[in-house]
């Protein structure tokens, strides 16, 4: 009797993982299919990922999802199939924030250099965060700390300004999306921009 109730909860709890997959595939699918939080054409990649034109010629997401099994908190997500990216590794933070662990476990497994090896999480630099006044409840009305209080770098990328509303501070900021995750207004009102590429120095790359 014993037994088979073992067998019957080893079962359940494998179908309810199951369904959990599933159902974070939709969502992650929903994400890049118009939702309003989201920018479809907006790309986290993950940390020490290349320059987006060079990732993409060295990125092999047919054969490769190294990155994506190493994150311990299934981060990484794969862009959906009708996508000209499709499979590629992306971050979606409202979905599910980077957790900078200490070891950045998935860029120590990319065999095409695709991703770089970072060493330490303050070394992420996925993107900057971007306040949208607009929709931020503490410009409109309502007291709202959450950005800075979720912020989990020091010195923190998230700062109060005078009148108790926040301000991100670039130079500490990693885009791990944490304050995007857990924004409570609908569109986010705060959110994290890709990298921008270098400047262009009297109509050709810097050098």
């Amino acid at each position: 009797m014993t037994d088979e109730i073992g067998r019957r909860g080893f079962f359940r709890e494998g179908m309810r993982a199951f369904v959990r997959a599933l159902a974070e595939t939709a969502d992650a699918s929903r994400e890049f299919r118009g939702h309003k939080t989201v920018d479809q054409n907006r790309r986290i990649r993950p940390p020490g990922a290349l320059p987006e034109s060079d990732f993409l010629a060295s990125c092999t997401p047919e054969s490769c999802t190294a990155c994506i099994d190493a994150c311990p908190c299934d981060a990484i997500v794969q862009v959906p199939d009708s996508f000209p990216d499709a499979k590629t590794p992306v971050i979606v933070p409202s979905l599910r924030a980077c957790a900078s662990c200490l070891d950045v476990s998935c860029t120590h497994v990319c065999d095409t250099g695709a991703l770089r090896p970072i060493e330490s999480p303050e070394k992420i630099a996925m993107g900057l965060a971007v306040l949208d006044e607009s929709t931020c409840f503490a410009f409109n009305g309502t007291f709202c700390v959450t950005c800075y209080n979720i912020c989990p770098v020091t010195p923190k990328a998230i700062r109060l300004n005078e009148r108790g509303r926040p301000e991100v501070v670039e130079e500490p900021c990693t885009g791990c999306g944490i304050c995007e995750e857990r924004c409570p207004t609908e569109p986010r009102a705060i959110r994290i921009a890709p990298p921008q590429p270098p400047p262009l120095t009297d109509g050709h790359p810097p050098i």
